[in-house]
């Protein structure tokens, strides 16, 4: 800018210069310096070549990166959900209050789901899968005459920062006394997590679970932010059995 000041007011002061050719001038040089290019003024200026190399963005300048877009509010849609037979490891936790009925009349049900639990582990997998299977099919009726169905009831958790889960609550059979004491065990830490925050301890020794509680008070969950029967869809989600040609009953069969 002092250049080009300094430029104008020499050629303005140029006794041989008529003053309409001077306005001429300075508009001329003006547009070619807006361009990146000025052209020699008489024979006091130099000619400025035009750099052949494009100029790079100063990193330092923020605001040339300012791209203006319109505000999108959204809501996040849960897609996916936890399902398993033990509580989420080293979590506080709480459970939806649920209630089961005895003598298996659904409306007795309240946010709770009985299910016929399959459980097979696959060659290569570090843990069973969970599947639930059709009650009064040909496959329940098989896999129950080879003691491989477990009674359970699907309840609805969710962990301190907000994560819901499906907790699969399998129910004593007989078939397995320590089986049965950690399913009572498991039973038991579910009905206590209803009211308060706990942080489930498996007691090998004991067999069951002990439970740790916060130091400091946690506000209680709000649970209108989790639709129980869409978690209950979710966790069932390609987890159904319904006949005899699922790959895990083959192999769990032999057929």
């Amino acid at each position: 800018m002092n250049d080009t000041r300094s430029t104008t007011k020499a050629n303005m002061n140029n006794s041989t210069t008529s003053d309409h050719e001077t306005v001429e001038q300075i508009v001329k040089k003006q547009s070619q310096a807006s361009t990146g290019s000025v052209e020699p003024m008489g024979q006091e200026s130099s000619p400025i070549q035009k750099s052949s190399k494009p100029v790079s963005p100063d990193p330092s300048d923020l605001n040339s990166l300012w791209a203006p877009v319109p505000l999108i509010v959204t809501r996040t849609k849960m897609m996916t959900i936890r399902a398993g037979t033990r509580p989420p490891k080293d979590k506080f936790i709480q459970v939806l209050p649920f209630t089961a009925s005895a003598d298996g009349s659904i409306e007795d049900y309240l946010h709770c789901r009985p299910v016929l639990f399959f459980e097979y582990q696959f060659d290569g997998d570090l843990a069973a899968k969970t599947f639930y299977v059709s009650p009064g099919t040909e496959v329940a009726q098989l896999l129950q005459e080879k003691e491989r169905l477990t009674q359970a009831l699907l309840v609805l958790g969710v962990v301190r920062n907000g994560s819901p889960f499906v907790w699969e609550l399998k129910l004593p059979n007989g078939q397995n006394e320590s089986a049965d004491n950690w399913a009572r065990s498991r039973f038991n830490l579910a009905k206590v997590a209803e009211t308060k925050w706990i942080k489930p301890k498996a007691n090998i020794g004991a067999g069951g679970y002990d439970y740790e509680e916060p130091v400091a008070p946690y506000d209680p969950p709000n649970w209108d932010d989790v639709e129980f029967d869409r978690a209950i869809e979710l966790a069932c989600k390609d987890r159904v059995i319904s006949t005899l040609d699922h790959d895990a009953v083959k192999e769990a069969l032999g057929r």
